[in-house]
């Protein structure tokens, strides 16, 4: 059971440090090389879909269409490609367009609390003192980690808001809503219906076809990153993590996303920061270890 547990754990920790890793990448792409956010949105998701659904064929032998006869499971694989995998990114990037990337962040990791009270509501009980006390450090740990201490930053209007905790609602929702599929069929193929459902939802509003694109080494290179690591690798082991550790678990380890994004600034770009940042970094890793010794 312990060993279940520290396997859940590590999961989720290494799915939430592939995205930040994979920021690198999303940003030198959106930045550098003028793609579109919903362009790498619809992208990512049917190419990972793709991926994860082949993959699945290869390492079992079964059929992914197979999922689809299970009846019960049609309509909630579709609330989980176009709410979850689909609305969260397209909110992230809609609250970054109508105020900053600090804003969306610390919105979004709001999922955690979303993730707290649902559970309590479902088990009809109060919040533990280690989910109180996790939960709220994570966050503060955030809010340091990507504003440096700059208030300012989080000058916020009503139609950022109202999208970052929308957001957030969704982040939670991909995160509790696909336990039962994935106890059935197993985080892979459930991930990669998911991410194929909503990148195909996406792609009439994303039109790949109607973009002329560099094909040079540093371009696929990033893309083949965002895509590998970022997106196939970092969904698959967050959201398989939940088949071992309690969902709010999963949520608040979402923290180490921005921590790592951090810290891989820090290499490949010189970032640095200071005795703000260094509080965040240690009030996350604080929530950590204490999750760690549940």
């Amino acid at each position: 059971m312990r060993t279940n547990y520290t396997r859940g754990l590590l999961l989720a920790v290494f799915g939430c440090i592939f995205w930040g890793a994979s920021g690198i990448g999303g940003q030198y792409l959106l930045l550098n090389r003028g793609v579109s956010p919903f362009w790498l949105t619809g992208s990512r998701l049917v190419l990972s879909g793709v991926i994860l659904l082949a993959l699945d064929r290869v390492l079992t032998g079964r059929n992914p269409y197979d999922f689809w006869r299970d009846k019960d499971l049609r309509l909630p694989m579709i609330a989980f490609g176009i709410i979850g995998m689909l609305g969260t990114q397209f909110l992230y990037f809609a609250t970054i367009k109508e105020s900053n990337a600090a804003v969306s962040t610390i919105l979004q990791y709001l999922m955690a609390l979303f993730i707290v009270l649902w559970v309590c509501l479902r088990e009809r009980r109060l919040p533990t003192p280690r989910e109180i006390f996790c939960t709220t450090v994570a966050i503060a740990g955030t809010v340091l980690i990507v504003t440096g201490g700059r208030w300012d930053a989080l000058a916020v209007s009503a139609k950022a808001l109202v999208l970052g905790i929308l957001s957030a609602a969704a982040a939670a929702f991909y995160t509790v809503q696909p336990r039962p599929m994935i106890l059935r069929w197993g985080a892979r193929l459930v991930v990669g219906w998911g991410m194929l459902t909503g990148g195909l939802v996406c792609l009439p509003f994303a039109q790949p076809w109607n973009y002329d694109l560099p094909h040079d080494l540093p371009f696929l290179g990033a893309f083949a990153f965002v895509i590998l690591v970022g997106t196939v690798l970092a969904f698959w082991f967050y959201i398989a993590s939940i088949q071992y550790v309690p969902p709010q678990v999963t949520g608040i380890l979402g923290a180490i996303e921005p921590l790592s994004s951090i810290l891989f600034s820090m290499i490949c770009f010189g970032l640095s920061f200071g005795l703000v940042e260094t509080a965040g970094i240690a009030l996350i890793l604080g929530a950590v270890f204490a999750l760690g010794r549940a």
